[in-house]
């Protein structure tokens, strides 16, 4: 139950924060090309420590852009539910709305006769 909850937060927390999470992701990925470049300017003299540097910075990249992916997707799909829930509801709405007019038109009709 607890995990549900959490759940139901942290997807209404990234619904309502996109903004804030597109702006997270640009700065996370300009930090990281800041770090990069100033540890290979510092380290331009040791070619197996900068090889070491880019794959980690590759590393962090790949890792930094599947978390973007994953908020990005937690979105989407609360969006898509929201979406069908919404069609769902219309539909039963209009379901109700036919079943009251036919009744409305079944009461008049038993008034007249």
């Amino acid at each position: 139950m607890a995990k549900h909850k959490r759940a139901n937060k942290t997807r209404y927390f990234i619904r309502n924060n996109e903004g804030f999470f597109s702006i997270f992701f640009i700065i996370l990925f300009a930090v990281e090309q800041i770090v990069l470049i100033g540890l290979t300017t510092y380290f331009k003299d040791e070619a197996g420590l900068l090889r070491l540097i880019i794959s980690i910075f590759a590393l962090l990249v790949i890792t930094t852009a599947s978390l973007q992916k994953f908020v990005i997707e937690t979105k989407r799909r609360y969006d898509n539910q929201a979406k069908e829930n919404i069609e769902a509801s219309t539909m039963l709405i209009e379901s109700y709305r036919d079943k009251i007019n036919k009744l409305i038109e079944d009461i008049e009709k038993s008034k007249k006769g």
